[in-house]
């Protein structure tokens, strides 16, 4: 839980350290400090009584606790101030997250301006908007208040060579600096293989960029899987894709909301399933041992975790790159023209309702009803918190068999766990003021049909979160401005989770009516910190079980040995800092 001092030094306005406190599934409690990084284990009594110190006197503190012992209250006192002389658990005073200014990239600081301008490490492609699924919960469908809908245009091989171009020339002079990075370039959509003569004509030409500046281009594809063919398989497999199927998981939970568009009158959708479970099998049957293979599941509110879990144990061996999607992420909302209140839901981004509401389909003119994706019932996770234990106690006694019974449990919270065992621990508190998580356009930049830059496919592409062209390059100002925007909505500089924080730009969002380019909505921002921070807190939950088994424990997810602090992806790693 986020320590009630901190809660009451923000209402009142005074210093408070930003921390933590919380149990793990042992019960054993501990702190996590946000200036150092670092976990601390604490007695019952420090537990007790950590909200209370600099809010209440010494003798208040043991009056409150008149339970505990006088003596073990002062010792506690004691031992909290003293780590305070060693800048651990240090008085916060509340704070704006300040402009950014600059950028810290392997070690290095560098103008802020033109990094944005300038580093790229990914390239998405949207060769066409045509898709031949209407799947219920796609954001450019009928639900979602968007500015891109389903259409008819693909990218040209001007467009794509242009961006192409760009992006090579930036990984050049990025590689000049930084000569061991990697690049990749992804084909996105819409459903991508549609335009896969487009496709191949790129490749082709991205592999003479590679031999003519002796840089390193991986490919990537997202598909749903129903254009697959032979033909295609090999060309996707000979070049090494990374390629994401995307499988909602058996016959009955994927069918429900990936279903072909409708054709002429025909009223009823088909379900997908069974094309994509064909193709997808015919591709592990030609290359049964493809290790970049990977089903891309969306997780609703009519999944069924048990099932999913079964089903990934008979499929898994066979798609190691699997991954977990959450609406959450995706871009947009939902239209609403019926409810009177502008307030989102508690639950998600989209402005779902509390009961489903009904919606016209503007291809067939047919009234649908809206489910309400993420109306999680009270249950929805009973097997999840089942079950985590005994996944906990598998990975902390370094069994692969855990993984094995509980593979969705693994994609849920390894990433979480081994993130967090890969952080920076810092011996004195974090000096920077943490401005957002996420720098438009470095990391990945995506490239509209038109040929617009926006930071990546999860945004709506709209004026507000265009960052460029293929005409001019990335434009670091509009990146600039995107940052000051999430900056403004947040509390960045007085969060416990300011070093471990996930928001993104696709949480930000306009009104429904868009007249104003900085009229950001921010409910559903602040909703999601405050997802982040409980997130963050299982997290840490988790990970002190483990390690308390075993320090060692999470070397068999490849990341480092506990106590050291350094990052084996540091290549990507980048930290923004600003000038309060």
């Amino acid at each position: 839980m986020v320590g009630i001092r901190a809660q009451i030094a923000f209402l009142i306005k005074m210093p408070s350290p930003l921390y933590i406190k919380f149990r793990s599934l042992n019960s054993i409690p501990y702190f996590y400090d946000t200036g150092t990084n670092e976990i601390f284990s604490l007695n019952e009594v420090g537990y007790a009584i950590i909200d209370d110190i600099g809010v209440l006197s010494d003798e208040e503190v043991i009056k409150k606790h008149s339970d505990l012992s006088a003596e073990e209250i002062k010792a506690s006192l004691h031992d909290l101030r003293e780590i305070q002389k060693d800048g651990i658990f240090q008085e916060h005073f509340s704070r704006t997250a300040s402009q950014a200014k600059g950028v810290v990239y392997r070690n290095g600081i560098y103008n802020i301006s033109d990094f944005l301008a300038s580093h790229h490490l990914s390239l998405i492609l949207e060769v066409t908007e045509q898709c031949n699924l209407r799947c219920v919960y796609c954001p450019y469908g009928d639900f979602y208040v968007s500015s891109r809908k389903h259409g008819g245009q693909s990218m040209s091989w001007e467009t794509a060579k242009q961006a192409v171009d760009q992006f090579v020339q930036q990984a050049v002079e990025f590689s000049a600096k930084f000569p061991d990075n990697e690049y990749t370039i992804s084909f996105y959509g819409g459903e991508a293989l549609i335009e896969t003569n487009l496709i191949r004509e790129i490749v082709a030409y991205v592999k003479q960029k590679a031999l003519e500046t002796s840089l390193v281009f991986k490919f990537g594809i997202t598909t749903n899987g129903t254009l697959l063919t032979d033909e295609i398989i090999h060309f996707l497999a000979e070049n090494e894709f990374h390629v994401l199927i995307s499988m909602d998981g058996p016959h009955n939970m994927h069918d429900r909301f990936r279903v072909f568009k409708s054709r002429d009158n025909d009223q009823e959708k088909k379900g997908s399933w069974e094309i994509v479970n064909r193709n997808a099998n015919r591709f592990v049957e030609l290359y049964p041992e493809y290790e970049f293979r990977g089903f891309a599941i969306t997780i609703t509110a009519y999944s069924n975790l048990s099932q999913l879990n079964d089903y990934l144990k008979e499929v898994m061996h066979s798609y190691p790159a699997t991954q977990l999607n959450t609406l959450r992420r995706l871009s947009g909302h939902i239209k609403n023209q019926t409810h009177t209140c502008s307030r989102l839901c508690h639950c998600n981004k989209f402005n779902l309702l509390e009961q489903n509401i009904t919606t016209e389909n503007k291809e067939t003119q047919e009234i649908i009803e809206q489910p309400d994706f993420l109306n999680y019932s009270n249950n929805f996770y009973d097997f999840f918190h089942k079950h985590i234990p005994e996944y906990l106690t598998g990975v902390a006694n370094r069994s692969e068999e855990a993984r094995k019974k509980f593979p969705l449990i693994s994609l849920m919270v390894d990433n979480g766990i081994g993130f967090f065992h890969d952080r920076d621990v810092s011996e004195k508190p974090f000096p920077k003021t943490c401005v957002c998580p996420c720098l438009p356009g470095f990391s990945r930049i995506f490239c509209s049909v038109q040929g617009d830059y926006y930071p990546c496919e999860r945004v709506d592409p709209d004026a507000a979160h265009r960052i460029g062209s293929i005409q001019c390059g990335v434009d670091s100002a509009a990146a600039l401005n995107l940052i000051e925007q999430f900056r403004k909505m947040g509390d960045c500089g007085d969060c416990v989770a300011q070093r471990h924080c996930q928001n993104c730009f696709a949480m930000m969002y306009f009104p429904d009516d868009r007249s104003d380019e900085n009229a950001w909505q921010g409910d559903y921002f602040q909703n999601e910190c405050r997802r982040v921070i409980e997130n963050m807190t299982n997290t840490l939950v988790y990970y002190t079980t483990i390690m308390e088994t075993d320090s060692n424990a999470l070397a068999i997810l490849g990341q480092k040995n506990i106590g050291e602090s350094t990052f084996d992806r540091e290549g990507c790693k980048v930290s923004v800092f600003s000038v309060s």
